[in-house]
Order: C-alpha cells, then structure tokens, then sequence
C-alpha cells in the first residue's frame, strides 16, 4: 500500500491526475485504513471539482488519523467551498490551532497562503504561512540549477510590464 501512495504521489507531482488516482484506490484497496492514501485521494478529488467525495475521503482519513493536519485544514477548504457552516467556530478554532504549532515547530503548514485569507489568523501568521510556502518554492526551484532571472534595464521612456501568478495555472 505504501508503495502504491508514494508512486500516486510521484504521478500527482508529474500532473498525471488519472494515473495517481488509479494509485491511491489501489493503495484504500490494499490497506482500507491507511489514512493517507484517503486523504492524497481526497486531494485529487477536490482538485477535480468532485467535492462531495473529496470531504468523504477526508473523513473517513480523519476517523482512521484523528490527528492529521493536512486532512483536517483542507477537509475545512472544501467545507467553505460547499458553504457548509456547521462546527464553523470550532473547525476555525482547531485549524488556527493547527497553523500556529506548524509555525511554532518549523513546519510547512497546510494551509496555502492564498487559502489563509479564507481563515481568522493573524496577519503575522499569514505573512509567516506565505514565508514557508516560498521558501519551499525557492529549494524546488534550485534544483533546476538555473541561474537567477535578471531583468532588462529599462529606459525611462518605456513602460513597465506587470505579470500574474496565480496558483490555477497549470
């Protein structure tokens, strides 16, 4: 079963979504109680747009691993995309709790920075989310060994160019 959820997420990580699912169910079907498999599972099924089975699979991670940070803040993500609001307060209370001793311990918390927003953490704590997020982007991006990107001078009569980055591109 570990095999099968670590090859899914090496798919997932090569956007083979088809590929890493088929792993993950392989992996529930090996070990029904292997939490992590339910909530890789879940990932995938979120990022599809399948909420509905993406918070059962988060669940159903959660009663197997009661104390599974990953599962639980984005089992709260898809909470809020259904708008269900049922346990708010409380689920806001454990995901805030959750967020804090991630940053206390040095830990990349799971909770993106452009999801933070969505939460009632302190603007500290979002900037701190957002820190740990890049610099994980930053060692990803060394990897390639590429050298830093170096802009263009300008000349004062041309006009300045402003780019997007946004989490959805593919």
């Amino acid at each position: 079963a570990d095999a099968y959820s670590n090859m899914g997420n090496t798919l997932k990580e090569l956007q083979d979504v088809p590929g890493a699912m088929q792993c993950y169910q392989r992996a529930i079907q090996i070990n029904p109680a292997f939490a992590d498999a339910h909530s890789n599972l879940a990932s995938i099924l979120k990022d599809g747009g399948n909420l509905a089975e993406a918070i059962n699979s988060y669940k159903t991670a959660l009663k197997l691993k009661p104390n599974f940070p990953d599962a639980f803040c984005n089992l709260a993500h898809c909470m809020q995309i259904v708008c269900d609001w049922s346990d708010y307060k409380e689920r806001m209370k454990r995901l805030v709790a959750i967020v804090q001793e991630q940053l206390d311990s040095n830990r990349l918390p799971s909770v993106h920075p452009h999801h933070s927003m969505l939460y009632p953490l302190s603007h500290n704590q979002r900037k701190r989310v957002a820190g740990k997020h890049a610099s994980l982007c930053l060692e990803k991006v060394s990897l390639l060994h590429y050298p830093p990107f170096r802009f263009p001078k300008r000349l004062p009569t041309q006009r300045i160019r402003i780019g997007y980055v946004s989490s959805d591109f593919c």
